[in-house]
């Protein structure tokens, strides 16, 4: 559905845009991300302010687009409905977690991850090194300032959440011998 609608915008604007320099399925991707972003966004708002905790789960919704910005994800869904789905419930979840690990070392450990595994995504193999070197600073920039500068325990949830999400986990291939 959000594919569709998407798809349908970028061929309006296409077609009433004077610069053929934009390829219609940057667009198209632009309009896509922040349809489903939007949509997440008003469950956890709804949620939020139904359990009386919007503050917190709008705060990791804002930090989880942010860094997930510049440090990308390896995980990817075949349809949107799962995609807007699995979202909107890790974000409900992961900040309301309790984990009963000291919150600087989950901090310490998710900023192991994003240096490990930053920019990951299939947009950034193309990108130079430099760039690649850009995205993952600016990746840890933002999470070490988000952290110190909320100091909540739903912030730093949210890192671990992004930063899991940049493990390439992979289906291994059953192969008969």
């Amino acid at each position: 559905m959000i594919g569709y609608v998407a798809n349908r915008l970028a061929m309006y604007i296409t077609s009433h845009n004077n610069r053929p320099d934009v390829p219609i399925t940057h667009i198209k991707l632009t309009i896509h991300l922040f349809l489903n972003y939007f949509l997440v966004f008003l469950t956890l708002l709804m949620f939020g302010l139904f359990f009386g905790r919007a503050p917190e789960l709008l705060l990791s919704f804002f930090s989880f687009v942010l860094i997930r910005t510049f440090s990308g994800s390896s995980w990817h869904f075949k349809n949107d409905l799962q995609c807007y789905l699995f979202s909107s419930f890790v974000l409900i979840l992961f900040p309301l977690i309790n984990f009963p690990i000291n919150q600087t070392f989950i901090f310490i450990f998710s900023i192991l991850l994003i240096l490990v595994f930053s920019p990951s995504s299939a947009r950034n193999k193309n990108l130079s090194p430099k760039k690649k070197y850009g995205f993952k600073l600016l990746s840890v920039l933002i999470s070490v300032i988000i952290y110190f500068a909320f100091d909540s325990s739903a912030v730093t949830n949210i890192l671990l959440l992004q930063s899991i999400s940049l493990v390439p986990f992979t289906k291994k291939e059953n192969r008969d011998a």
